[in-house]
């Protein structure tokens, strides 16, 4: 049975992390930074797509603290 969530102000969007203009006051990453090519660019673009006071949510048991240190050398 399939039901249906009436969700106001609420929008879905599949994108590329270099691709994302609108401002969003949450953005939700489940496994996906791990495929990123520049992980600090996408960074930067999530975190300048967000709202004043917007959070950025990241679920990634691949991604490494190691891993984003070592994009910045």
């Amino acid at each position: 049975m399939k039901t249906k969530l009436k969700m106001e102000n609420c929008q879905f969007q599949l994108a590329s992390f270099d691709e994302i203009s609108t401002p969003f006051d949450l953005i939700f990453c489940v496994e996906s930074l791990k495929h990123s090519l520049d992980i600090q660019k996408s960074f930067a673009t999530l975190l300048n797509a967000l709202t004043i006071n917007g959070q950025l949510i990241i679920v990634d048991d691949f991604l490494t603290v190691m891993r984003i240190l070592s994009a910045n050398n």
